[in-house]
């Protein structure tokens, strides 16, 4: 089942926690496994993303334990992943709202979006060769789809650029 899934959310763990390495495929759990991508490891890999620091003023305003933070990256999207990699491309993956806007934080977490395409047949080749990533996939009853732009060829973003892949936006 070739399926489009994207999961997306604030999962209160850091990449290396057990929750987080289930659903990238790299921990069973109960005797079940998964496999999705993360945009941020990517198109970012090595670089720790944090969405949760106190740089950010609103973390130390709610809870002054909070004001020794070093930062931490618990925000994610996820790509599903099949037999032989991800059903979509991820193209770019950032942080938005990392910065107060005329002193204003958008949150206490920092936003993640990622700009997500279908794979052309020769990105799905890259994939064609590799090894099963994950011996069983579960069919969830809650799936989060990416919301798909629906533009027609001459139409143009805010920025002036074509757009017809799905964009994700997380706060």
């Amino acid at each position: 089942d070739g399926m489009h899934v994207v999961l997306v959310g604030d999962l209160d763990a850091t990449p290396d926690a057990a929750s987080v390495r289930f659903w990238r495929g790299l921990q069973l759990l109960g005797g079940m496994s998964v496999c999705y991508r993360d945009a941020w490891g990517s198109i970012h890999p090595g670089d720790s993303g944090h969405t949760f620091t106190a740089a950010n003023s609103l973390v130390t305003a709610e809870n002054e334990d909070c004001a020794l933070e070093l930062g931490r990256r618990i925000d994610y999207v996820f790509v599903r992943c099949v037999e032989h990699g991800p059903t979509l491309n991820v193209r770019a993956c950032k942080r938005i709202f990392d910065k107060p806007i005329d002193g204003v934080w958008g949150s206490d977490h920092f936003g993640v979006v990622a700009d997500l395409s279908t794979l052309t047949a020769r990105a799905a080749d890259r994939y064609a060769d590799r090894p099963l990533l994950t011996s069983s996939l579960p069919t969830f009853s809650t799936r989060v789809i990416a919301h798909e732009a629906r533009k027609g060829p001459d139409e143009q973003d805010h920025a002036g650029t074509s757009r017809r892949h799905p964009r994700l936006l997380l706060l």
